[in-house]
């Protein structure tokens, strides 16, 4: 039996119609489809330019917090800024002594850091990654150096720096083709020499602790040593009193002049209100509080503070701020600072400086030395020393005011 094929069945028109109407329904809802795609294609591009936009920020950001953490903590974490210092400083040790670094130390030069006889390392000086460590180990001392303008200045040598001796002022044309008048008091220029002198400090360290790869001994006692050198350079900028210092200070040569001899009367808001008013009566420029700075002895402060708090002195005090949550750091605008140097004659002080004017001359940075012979063989010892060359100079001197209490 053969079977029959099926006979296809013919379409009709309705039929096509229909047919033709789905097949453009479906061609037009591609094309829709087609345009979301490429919107869709388009917002996406954005978000992801967007997106890498962010990465880079927050890369740059958080490469910001690293590098700031590492000179603040070290790699770490945990401060081993101070073991890389107590490296620097043994392997310092170990080449002198022996002629070579200690095995675990592999990353210094294997040179004498403090042969003064070759250029390219003379005077090895603190590696600058590890500053940041030494500066937060300074105590109360170390709050005027850091705003100090430096220079440098070979040690031994003598510079002429030019600075203002008194600043301009300005005048109205009287008529049409006239000349502006010549200031009475115009512009003037002066010069200061600056020469630097040695400053620093020494102490004998048993060669057992130098040798110790895990006591950091040496790194504190240089950081310590540090300390003691920038301390003696603040008392100097601020005091200048003894004669072994190269220059005078604010409380030997700032001006009380122009105070007309007005002095702090109690130590209350009171008694500096009316001691700023006199100073700035002087000088207009002493009401720059984004320059000038108030520095008074730590004693004032505490004792400030410790108005605030009592019931007779608390309206005034509130204008302040908060004392229960510290002692506030500033001053009716003023940078109000606490520092232990601020005393003339065993008596307490206060003084407006404008820090940024005080020129302070340095050989470079703080330099590490050691003598490894140390006082003789039988001591085995070695001597640490920290030390560096400075000079400063005041700028316009009668521009610094300061007061006693009375």
């Amino acid at each position: 039996m053969f079977l029959m094929a099926e006979e296809k069945k013919a379409i009709t028109p309705d039929e096509l119609g229909d047919l033709i109407a789905k097949v453009e329904k479906a061609v037009g809802a591609f094309d829709g489809t087609t345009e979301k795609i490429a919107e869709f294609e388009t917002k996406f591009q954005e978000l992801d330019t967007r997106l890498d936009a962010n990465h880079t920020e927050v890369a740059e950001e958080t490469k910001k917090l690293r590098d700031f953490l590492r000179a603040q903590h070290g790699e770490s974490g945990a401060k081993d800024w101070l073991m890389s210092f107590n490296d620097f400083i043994r392997g310092v040790y170990h080449t002198r002594r022996y002629g070579k670094l200690p095995e675990d130390i592999q990353s210094k030069a294997a040179v004498d850091p403090f042969d003064s006889t070759t250029a390219a390392t003379a005077g090895y000086l603190v590696p600058e990654e590890l500053l940041p460590g030494i500066i937060a180990m300074q105590d109360l001392y170390g709050q005027l150096y850091p705003r100090l303008t430096k220079i440098t200045v070979p040690p031994g040598r003598t510079i002429k720096i030019n600075q203002d001796a008194a600043l301009p002022a300005a005048s109205w044309r009287a008529a049409q083709g006239e000349t502006i008048v010549h200031e009475a008091t115009p512009m003037s220029f002066g010069q200061d020499s600056l020469s630097t002198e040695l400053i620093g400090t020494y102490i004998k360290i048993a060669n057992e602790l130098l040798d110790q790869p895990g006591v950091n001994f040496a790194a504190v006692a240089a950081s310590r040593m540090i300390a003691a050198v920038v301390k003696a350079i603040e008392i100097g900028v601020l005091q200048g009193v003894d004669t072994t210092e190269p220059s005078d200070g604010i409380l030997v040569d700032g001006n009380t002049t122009d105070d007309s001899g007005t002095t702090i009367a109690a130590n209350t808001l009171a008694g500096y209100a009316t001691w700023i008013e006199a100073a700035v009566a002087g000088h207009d420029i002493v009401y720059d509080t984004s320059q000038y700075q108030l520095f008074v002895t730590p004693g004032k402060k505490v004792n400030l503070m410790a108005q605030s708090i009592s019931a007779t002195n608390l309206p005034g005090a509130l204008a302040w701020g908060d004392a229960r949550a510290g002692a506030p750091d500033r001053l009716f605008g003023y940078e109000f600072i606490a520092h232990p140097a601020m005393t003339y004659s065993a008596a307490p002080y206060a003084a407006l400086v404008m820090t940024s004017m005080i020129t302070l001359a340095e050989t470079g940075r703080f330099s590490v030395d050691i003598n490894s012979l140390g006082t003789g063989w039988t001591d085995n010892e070695s001597w640490l020393r920290v030390f560096t060359h400075a000079d400063w100079s005041l700028g316009i001197a009668a521009y610094h005011h300061w007061n006693a209490y009375t």
